[in-house]
């Protein structure tokens, strides 16, 4: 189970909004004030890495957090969270190597929900964050977070990857921080963020792979997804009754699979987003949203895999005040390129992590202010 650190506040720093944003929402012209950025560590046990571990395949550790445990309960906004994989005696950051995967989810979305005391924006996940190989933090534009109650239940999950020889037996753990801002410090000049992952899928059953639609159209909904082999266990069935792997075998060769994903945003009105997070496998090349209405790319992940050995060295993400905008009435496509050439099958995945601007809770704290 992972263990907090004791110091909550250790990590004092400053962050500045920016006049723009203030004048625009809350008609300030004088020069932005700064407010406190707390900080929580947890460290989950040690793992022992002695072997290959294939994908979903390695030791792994969970359990029950709070980002605060004491005290009344507070509104908080989570700016920023990373992990890192680090030498459990030394504490020593080593090798992204062995990072599988480390997910942060709400224990009780219905509390989450009830908490911040409106009704949803969109179709909320109780996923908050998933870091993998590659892309092992997420930091908000300057303004930004991730609303919640500080004495809310998380499920802290965390798993060991290694996909490469090793000459002897190591002990590894994860090291995971967290970024907030009390309620009383960020006076209203936060714009709340919510989450909807975005998963590239292969067809396992059915008679066509447009998730979501019961009377799919190439012209209008774009291509479809590629038949695919499960390479987990987990399939994901859609209303219509086609089952779909998010979690797929790629054979030798280079691979492009479409995903239609507007089911999957679930807008209600038009969004923007200002943070993406990406999640994808070795001999990836890229995870691209596409608007198929308009045949524009929204967002390209470029990912770069080691040179040496197998694994992702970094894989690109999307942080910007400004935003790119979601219609309502458009579709969306998921189109992930992978290039295995390791001469033999490997398992993939294609997940967008998209964080858009919750209008309907920022609607409440303006009246509020």
């Amino acid at each position: 189970m992972p263990q907090p650190i004791r110091s909550t506040a250790t990590n004092r720093s400053i962050v500045m909004l920016g006049c723009v944003l203030l004048v625009s929402l809350f008609g300030c012209e004088a020069s932005p004030p700064s407010f406190d950025v707390q900080t929580r560590v947890f460290l989950s046990k040690p793992f022992v890495v002695d072997q290959i571990y294939r994908s979903m395949k390695g030791p792994q550790d969970f359990g029950s957090v709070k980002i605060v445990s004491d005290g009344p309960s507070e509104r908080i906004w989570i700016i920023s969270y990373k992990t890192e994989v680090v030498d459990p005696v030394t504490g020593d950051v080593v090798s992204e190597e062995f990072m599988c995967h480390n997910n942060l989810d709400f224990d009780d979305l219905r509390r989450h929900q009830r908490g911040l005391g409106t009704r949803p924006m969109g179709r909320i996940s109780p996923r908050l964050f998933t870091l993998s190989q590659g892309a092992m933090d997420v930091t908000f534009p300057t303004g930004f977070g991730v609303p919640m109650m500080s004495d809310e239940g998380l499920m802290l999950a965390t798993q060991i990857l290694n996909l490469n020889p090793i000459n002897q037996t190591r002990e590894v753990q994860y090291k995971t921080t967290i970024r907030y801002v009390r309620d009383e410090d960020a006076q209203g000049r936060i714009r709340p963020l919510y989450q909807r992952g975005l998963q590239g899928l292969k067809l396992l059953e059915g008679p066509d792979g447009y998730y979501g639609v019961e009377n799919a159209d190439e012209e209008i909904h774009g291509q479809s997804c590629s038949i695919g082999e499960l390479a987990g266990q987990r399939t994901i069935r859609d209303k219509q009754g086609r089952s779909f792997a998010a979690h797929w075998v790629v054979e030798p060769g280079r691979e492009e699979n479409h995903t239609l994903v507007t089911e999957m945003l679930a807008l209600k009105q038009d969004a923007t987003i200002h943070y993406i997070a990406v999640h994808l496998h070795p001999f990836a090349e890229s995870l691209e949203l596409r608007d198929v209405t308009t045949g524009e790319t929204v967002y390209r992940s470029r990912a770069t895999n080691r040179r040496d050995r197998i694994g992702l060295a970094h894989v690109e993400s999307y942080s910007s005040e400004d935003g790119l905008r979601l219609y309502r009435d458009h579709e969306y496509a998921l189109i992930s390129v992978y290039n295995n050439t390791s001469g033999e099958q490997q398992d993939a995945m294609a997940v967008m992590f998209v964080y858009m601007v919750d209008a309907n809770f920022e609607k409440k704290l303006l009246a509020a202010n």
